[in-house]
């Protein structure tokens, strides 16, 4: 089968478009704070129950922001307390502003901090390509760390999203060398940045397992728009055309 594809959306009803389109995944995004905007907990909850009627097999994830803006318990998602029924099967998180510092440590405590609020969701490594202008760490020692600790899904994303893409920050040479850390890890690894259906072949080399898109699915191409059933279902019909199965 080809990589299977992510959508990050921000409501109940941007899923259920995403979802219909040919989704394989959802992801729960709000991306008015950044990258991995986090949203707010009752529309995380909402869009897990609201797939999970549509489709129970569909794969769900949520953005937690960044492992520097949880310092302690109290900063974790100012929502209701006690631990939602709904949950994620996947939680993603930052590490912008962290590189030179004892980041591993730190991404070690904001996981605790969240994993108290989710605690039957898996962690996905991510690695931000543009990691200079993050301040986060290198992605090959970031992919080290998931080797190391078993996650299971290694995310190539770019932090500022202004225009530019994942391979205009890591070439293709490095990429490759990405892909054979999660090959022989028995990682999966995911694709985000600024992707769009030109850049499908591309990829091709890297056999991707998952593509994650947000802007590219979105009727106005822009990440702040809505999301199209359209755009989604091309967006799947091309993966499947121009992306071998990893």
């Amino acid at each position: 089968m080809p990589p299977r594809l992510l959508v990050s959306v921000r409501s109940a009803a941007e899923a259920l478009m995403a979802v219909d389109g040919g989704a394989d995944i959802i992801d729960v995004k709000e991306p008015n704070n950044g990258s991995l905007g986090r949203a707010p907990l009752p529309r995380i909850t909402d869009v897990v129950r609201t797939v999970a009627r549509r489709n129970p097999a569909i794969l769900l994830s949520a953005a937690m922001g960044e492992a520097a803006d949880i310092c302690e318990p109290a900063a974790a998602p100012h929502e209701p307390s006690g631990v939602p029924d709904a949950q994620p099967h996947f939680l993603k998180l930052g590490l912008a502003g962290l590189a030179g510092c004892d980041w591993q440590k730190r991404w070690q405590h904001a996981r605790r901090v969240l994993d108290a609020l989710f605690p039957a969701a898996r962690w996905v490594a991510v690695a931000y390509a543009d990691h200079q202008r993050a301040q986060s760490p290198d992605p090959h020692q970031v992919a080290e760390a998931a080797v190391g600790l078993q996650l299971p899904v290694l995310l190539l994303d770019t932090f500022s999203k202004d225009g530019t893409t994942l391979m205009d920050w890591l070439p293709e040479s490095r990429l490759a060398d990405l892909r054979d850390v999660t090959r022989q890890a028995g990682m999966l690894l995911a694709l985000a940045g600024r992707i769009s259906l030109p850049q499908l072949p591309d990829l091709a080399c890297l056999e991707p397992d998952i593509v994650a898109v947000r802007g590219a699915a979105c009727a106005d191409g822009q990440r702040t728009g809505a999301i199209s059933r359209t755009r989604v279902r091309e967006l799947k019909r091309e993966l499947s055309r121009r992306l071998p199965a990893p």
